[in-house]
């Protein structure tokens, strides 16, 4: 499983990193774990729980990810 995105993000200026309408494609399924094939538009909350949510597939459940705030459904 892989993540590719584009690493700014919509910014209204130029020396702004940002993750607001971030555009991002997960490859793979995890082992089984996630459902290929779909297209999903995810309105709010960190990119951390995307991250957090690949990590729960691989094993590594945390109780917490840098600015995280919970789980995305990959399944």
């Amino acid at each position: 499983m892989q993540a590719h995105c584009e690493e700014t993000g919509k910014s209204t200026s130029r020396d702004r990193h940002n993750h607001d309408d971030l555009p991002l494609i997960l490859l793979g399924q995890g082992g089984g774990s996630v459902t290929p094939g779909r297209h999903l538009r995810y309105d709010g909350g960190p990119v951390m729980n995307l991250w957090r949510s690949m990590l729960d597939r691989v094993g590594a459940q945390l109780a917490q990810l840098g600015e995280s705030t919970g789980r995305i459904l990959l399944a």
